[in-house]
């Protein structure tokens, strides 16, 4: 069907024009918000940014840090701990691209409108937690499901975003210079993220691929690279003798070159740079080593 900007009753159910407004003070939305689990950041007063860093760790749900934010600080929700997807539309009231270029669609609510409607024909989108942005677009919040890894995405369709995991959303009583954030609906009350939905914004699982065989090298093509080692460690200079060894010897150790041939060559190299010649013998054993493993019982550190 033809998403409209005001879908009558049957449609979509709603509209935005018809939300109720809460009129409540900050305070009041970041209390409600936490009692329902929602992890809360403060963001710097009048703007969309963080006010603090490693906002997602430190975004709380804890009435006591609550109220040491800031009276002016607006409200953040930290999207991916607190368990949601929160599908932005914008509405900037530019040109549809060719794909939604046609009657009734002129921004992301409309695209979103026309999405649902076709794929969840029989319940109303506004049915879930919804917050009107100072631009006229919508917030519409839904339960993620268990292990979702969704993640923060824009441009899902035309002025469509994702906030989920990685991002945070611009909560209730958030004022902006050019309004402020006004929450529709019972925060407790969120509808599941449809599996519609979910199918669109999950990343897909890349496709295996069986890896090219990979030839060894020949004789000439092992001797040059070593050939180029070798000068390396034999003019290294003080104080990088040791780091510049370690790194010609695990070069051919993860090429399958560091053979007993080679590994003396190293030895004579590094001798001429300066090295002793325990100390670069100790040097290509340990590079010889395999990473991550052990002389010693217990776990890797």
């Amino acid at each position: 069907m033809t998403a409209k900007k005001n879908p009558q009753a049957g449609d979509l159910g709603a509209s935005k024009n018809d939300l109720p407004n809460h009129h409540q003070s900050t305070r009041d939305h970041l209390y409600a918000l936490a009692i329902h689990g929602f992890h809360l950041l403060p963001l710097i007063p009048g703007e969309k940014r963080p006010a603090i860093t490693d906002w997602e760790k430190r975004s709380t749900v804890a009435p006591a840090q609550l109220d040491r934010w800031p009276k002016d600080a607006g409200v953040g929700i930290a999207c991916g701990r607190s368990g949601l997807v929160v599908i932005d539309c914008d509405s900037h009231g530019s040109t549809p691209p060719p794909e939604w270029d046609r009657p009734g669609i002129r921004d992301g609510v409309d695209v979103f409108a026309d999405l649902w409607s076709r794929h969840s024909p029989n319940v109303s989108m506004f049915d879930t937690f919804t917050v009107t942005t100072p631009s006229g677009g919508l917030h519409l919040y839904f339960r993620a499901p268990v292990g979702s890894r969704i993640r923060n995405r824009t441009g899902v369709e035309w002025q469509v975003d994702v906030r989920a995991r990685g991002g945070y959303a611009c909560g209730p009583g958030t004022n902006l210079k050019q309004g402020t954030y006004t929450p529709a609906g019972d925060p407790g009350k969120l509808l599941p993220l449809p599996q519609w939905l979910h199918d669109m914004l999950a990343p897909q699982e890349p496709a295996q691929r069986r890896p090219m065989p990979v030839a060894p090298p020949t004789r000439s093509q092992a001797d040059r690279r070593v050939a180029g080692l070798l000068r390396t460690v034999s003019t290294a200079p003080e104080g990088q003798r040791n780091s510049t060894l370690n790194w010609a010897a695990w070069q051919l150790a993860q090429d399958g070159l560091l053979t007993q041939e080679y590994a003396t060559a190293l030895l004579h190299a590094a001798e001429t740079a300066g090295l002793p010649q325990a100390e670069a013998i100790r040097t290509i054993r340990s590079a010889a080593t395999p990473r991550g493993a052990s002389t010693r019982g217990g776990a890797a550190a």
